[in-house]
């Protein structure tokens, strides 16, 4: 892939060194910032050199994963406050040592208090439009994709989170280490929400463990790849019964015979997801119980083939 090479900005507003890079169009959503810029939380440029080319190979990647139908990260109230705490514990992590100077961290106070207030209308929006740049930034370094009002939860909770930690800096700053424990245990333990189970990777394992003959592999694949255009995922957690019985049916209204759906696609499906479930891949198999039935009147024309050329053989012999 071709990687665009970008060097730290030094922001005229602070004394670290930050990263700074427009968000290519074929990446941006609706609502999305143009450009997006963190701090780096370094003031030495050969480290923020590499820091630099680090996150913008994290950027890249993500921005290329999430392409084809990015689902969003289902968080609880609970884990978008913890995930603000991480904001917390990292912003004073980050300068506990050297927090500078207490008027220029005061300064900031003022300014991030000014900046939260809406001058008119309801308080979401603004913060959105006022936050929602940095608050998005911080959700791509730690892999998260939120939408809509847990957005909007997030977006209160990072902008609290930044106070308080400020606050914390502004104590050091004026030699004072007490613990701010009462402050530290608002925030939840963060725990990342369970990784997306890609096919790709289940698949792999999935051939390797049952030996499926390349002929198989070169059959079931495609059925796999139409499953994933139509549910716009390939994490097969997000997969339901609800998604296949949509397909199955979906599949019966086309051409395809109904004898090719139940032993080609729901064989495949039903095999697939099987094994995910009994070796614990995934929490359920949606395919056990979607199901293709077959005409009894077509079945006894099969079985009543089936005797008429055993029959005419045994004649022949």
């Amino acid at each position: 892939m071709r990687l665009v090479v970008i060097g730290p900005w030094k922001n005229p507003r602070s004394n670290v060194y930050w990263f700074r890079r427009r968000i290519p169009a074929k990446y941006r959503r609706f609502g999305m910032p143009a450009e997006i810029k963190f701090s780096l939380g370094t003031t030495d440029l050969e480290e923020a050199k590499i820091l630099c080319q680090e996150e913008n190979l994290k950027l890249e990647r993500q921005w290329r994963a999430n392409l084809p139908g990015e689902q969003p990260t289902q968080l609880t109230h609970l884990q978008i406050v913890a995930l603000a705490g991480e904001l917390y514990k990292e912003t004073v992590t980050a300068r506990r040592d050297e927090p500078g100077p207490p008027a220029e961290i005061e300064r900031l106070l003022r300014e991030h208090a000014k900046r939260k207030r809406p001058p008119i209308g309801p308080l979401d929006p603004h913060l959105y439009m006022t936050f929602g740049l940095e608050a998005r930034a911080f959700l791509q370094r730690k892999g998260i994709h939120l939408v809509g009002d847990r957005l909007q939860s997030f977006i209160r909770s990072f902008v609290e989170a930044k106070e308080l930690a400020t606050q914390e800096l502004l104590q050091n700053a004026k030699k004072d280490y007490t613990p701010n424990d009462k402050v530290a245990a608002r925030f939840p333990e963060y725990k990342p929400p369970n990784p997306a189970k890609k096919f790709d990777v289940l698949w792999g394992e999935f051939v390797e463990a049952k030996e499926l003959a390349a002929s198989t592999r070169k059959k079931w694949e495609p059925y796999f790849a139409q499953l994933i255009r139509r549910i716009g995922t390939d994490d097969m957690s997000s997969v339901t019964e609800q998604h296949l019985l949509d397909w199955r049916d979906a599949l019966l209204a086309s051409k395809a015979s109904r004898r090719n759906v139940k032993f080609g696609y729901i064989a495949a499906a039903r095999a697939f997801f099987g094994w995910a479930k009994n070796e614990k891949k995934l929490t359920i198999n949606p395919a056990a119980e979607v199901i293709v039935t077959l005409s009894e009147k077509k079945k006894k024309k099969k079985v009543c083939q089936s005797a008429c050329k055993f029959g005419s053989d045994s004649f022949l012999m």
